[in-house]
């Protein structure tokens, strides 16, 4: 009998901890897993295009129909049913919201409001085909990536290779799952000039080549269109121009072998070149504290501290305020050498940049043992000016 118990006992013992769910395990992984798809499949737009998932769908759908002519909006959200696997009604809302946005649907028809809540008409009742700008600049048909829809039948975009920011145009909203978003339209204008200035790519201006490794690092960088540079040692000139020449012959790139504080008396090189550059990015001669060879270097050239701060390093500064754009940033890496010398280099050289820019920063380098000097206690700074 006492045996029976307790087989009993174990046995409904066991079948007890069976029925026990932990929460902990379905909260980490379901609720993640959700909130995932949530915020990657509905809510929230991509950055790579601006779009929702059903707006992304709409637009292929509507180019898989377009032939010039409007069609029904009904037939549009039926077409589109065959890549989002929701309802027709959230397909209708979201072509309306975009639709009364007036930048990527051409609308014909009752479609609302926006300034006064008016509804838009039922879809049946309304019509709609691609803008001649939605054409132009949201389908590149060869470089995109391409998946298969939610029933394996058909492939859509995952992203659509947009050559506009449609993101900052149009705007976007969105409540997802532990994350929302809302991002107010921007200026068209502004926008148009914007794309305009990075299409075009960026112009740099380096006063003094030293061993041409900005060069090469500015050269390689695909934003950056032109490289203009100088220095007094003729041979660091050639071998930057025969560099260039080889490796980046799209760029344009000119080389000059001539002091900078000098450029600025050279007729032609300011006229060419007046608020031409995005950037001045270099690294000084540091005075005595790194001397270099060569009649043409600042220090023979100007034998006292006072003489080289105003002919060479002011004549510089005021060389870089011409060639820079407004807006445009003048960078350069500097070092602090201790206390125990006669001058301060660095705030003497910064004094005279800010008479011309405004300093909008100072990045530490992680480099207090490099180019050793008597007298380096610190490591070199890249301090960044921006043209007032």
């Amino acid at each position: 009998m006492d045996e029976n118990l307790d087989f009993y006992n174990k046995e409904n013992s066991s079948n007890s901890e069976e029925k026990l769910v932990k929460v902990t395990g379905m909260y980490k992984d379901w609720f993640l897993d959700y909130a995932s798809y949530v915020i990657l499949e509905r809510a929230v737009p991509a950055i790579y295009d601006g779009l929702k998932p059903v707006q992304r769908r709409i637009f292929h759908s509507m180019k898989d129909l377009d032939d010039g002519r409007y069609n029904k909006v009904a037939n549009v959200v039926g077409h589109t049913m065959q890549y989002h696997p929701h309802g027709d009604a959230s397909i209708a809302d979201a072509m309306v919201q975009v639709g009364q946005k007036e930048l990527l649907i051409d609308t014909q028809g009752n479609w609302g409001n926006i300034l006064t809540g008016d509804r838009a008409a039922a879809s049946r009742y309304i019509e709609a085909r691609l803008s001649k700008f939605a054409l132009e600049v949201v389908f590149s048909p060869k470089v995109t990536d391409w998946q298969l829809s939610y029933d394996g039948r058909k492939k859509e975009p995952v992203h659509l290779q947009v050559k506009f920011p449609l993101l900052l145009a149009q705007g976007a909203e969105g409540i997802a799952v532990g994350l929302s978003t809302k991002i107010l339209p921007h200026n068209f204008i502004e926008l148009l000039k914007g794309s305009i200035q990075h299409l075009k790519g960026k112009k740099i201006f380096t006063p003094t080549l030293g061993w041409s490794s900005y060069c090469y690092g500015f050269l390689e960088c695909p934003y950056v269109e032109e490289y203009v540079g100088t220095d007094v040692i003729n041979s660091v000139c050639k071998k930057t121009k025969t560099f260039a020449t080889k490796h980046y012959p799209e760029k344009k790139v000119e080389i000059f072998n001539s002091p900078s504080e000098n450029l600025s008396k050279n007729a032609s090189f300011i006229k060419k070149y007046t608020n031409h550059f995005d950037v001045v990015f270099f690294s000084p001669p540091y005075f005595k504290l790194e001397l270099y060879s060569g009649k043409n270097q600042s220090t023979n050239m100007y034998k006292s501290y006072e003489e080289w701060l105003v002919k060479y390093w002011e004549a510089t500064i005021q060389l870089c305020f011409k060639v820079l754009q407004s807006n445009g940033r003048l960078c350069y890496i500097l070092s602090g050498y201790g206390k125990n010398l006669e001058y301060d280099l660095v705030t003497d050289m910064n004094t005279v940049t800010s008479k011309y820019f405004t300093l909008k920063k100072i990045i530490p380098m992680q480099n207090k043992n490099v180019h050793v000097t008597n007298h380096r206690t610190t490591g070199e700074q890249i301090i960044i000016f921006e043209k007032k």
